[in-house]
């Protein structure tokens, strides 16, 4: 009788058992290649417009765009963190709405995290805000009258951008529409000429003089 050799049976048995337990497609493509997954990562931030320049009391909108490994590009303003490097010259809401709040300079700067190789990403925008604009001029007393030789005084109040008010007559250029009747100084006082009626006008440049 032919006795059974276990010993080199074993091994090919092994072999069998290992490759019937291999899942089928397990990290292979169709073509019996290895199949890749290829992430689109964010590699950069620009801002546009590049440097901006606006008026206290106003805003100004920046956009945030991204670029990505693929080649792409998006915009991102809404996904990234704006913040400012002095919020009382200009500060920045949420979606890089940027307001002026004083005159001065200052760098808005758009991060988010999660760029390449897991870092964070910004960019930076510099911010000019010049002093805030006359948007409108009222003379008190409104209308007036006065005698021949006699003086009034006139006074200029203008409306800034920035929500404020303030006396302007010093700064203000004093006009008569007919110096026989009515004229006026360089500081708003008004002086009776003749008889007859005028119009007095203070005229202001477009930033505040202090």
């Amino acid at each position: 009788m032919k006795s059974l050799d276990l010993t080199r049976s074993l091994p090919r048995l092994g072999v069998i058992a290992a490759l019937a337990s291999l899942p089928s497609g397990c990290g292979y493509g169709p073509g019996g290649g290895y199949s890749t997954t290829t992430t689109n990562t964010l590699t950069g931030i620009t801002i546009t417009p590049p440097t901006e320049t606006l008026v206290a009391g106003t805003t100004a909108t920046l956009t945030a765009i991204g670029s990505y490994s693929n080649g792409t590009s998006a915009d991102i303003s809404s996904s990234v963190s704006w913040s400012s490097t002095a919020s009382s010259v200009a500060s920045v809401g949420t979606n890089g709405v940027v307001t002026g709040n004083a005159a001065g300079t200052a760098t808005i700067t758009a991060s988010v995290n999660g760029g390449l190789y897991g870092g964070s990403i910004s960019a930076g925008d510099p911010v000019t805000v010049t002093a805030a604009a006359v948007t409108g001029i009222t003379i008190t007393p409104l209308t007036s009258s006065i005698a021949v030789r006699a003086t009034i005084t006139l006074t200029a109040t203008g409306a800034f951008s920035d929500n404020t008010n303030g006396n302007i007559s010093g700064a203000a250029v004093w006009t008569s529409s007919n110096a026989a009747v009515a004229t006026v100084n360089a500081s708003g006082i008004a002086t009776g000429m003749g008889v007859g009626t005028c119009t007095i006008t203070a005229t202001s440049g477009e930033s505040r003089i202090p």
